[in-house]
């Protein structure tokens, strides 16, 4: 992909590495996950989707993390997999619209996971 995506929460403001998205707390006990989430990926101005698109959570606890194309889930991912999207036209308005979850597990510390980013592992974007 010559550009990247940036990726947004629903109130507008960017997913990064110092602003990271955050769900919960999530209680480990009882093996919580979290709400679906909305988050929109979005290209450069100037550029739009060519082909298929794959979308990735990477980081210490991506294993936990789940991406659906759907508000409900349906169609989601397994925990720790690829979102694939078929030829999705977008660009940087109004974006590619995806939803994500998480997951807590028996025995793990509580804490906030600040880790998880994401990613386009296949897809390309085109100056228009």
């Amino acid at each position: 992909m010559a550009q990247t995506a940036t990726f947004w929460r629903a109130d507008a403001s960017e997913i990064t590495v110092g602003d990271p998205l955050v769900v919960g707390p999530l209680n480990a006990d009882e093996d919580e996950v979290s709400a679906w989430t909305k988050v929109t990926a979005k290209l450069p101005t100037g550029f739009v989707s060519s082909g298929n698109v794959t979308i990735d959570a990477s980081g210490t606890s991506d294993a936990k993390w789940q991406l659906s194309p759907a508000a409900d889930g349906t169609g989601a991912a397994a925990y720790g997999a690829s979102l694939q999207f078929t030829a999705p036209a977008f660009d940087d308005n109004p974006g590619l619209d995806f939803w994500v979850r998480a997951k807590a597990t028996s025995g793990e510390t509580a804490a906030n996971d600040t880790s998880v980013t994401f990613t386009f592992t296949e897809g390309i974007c085109v100056a228009v």
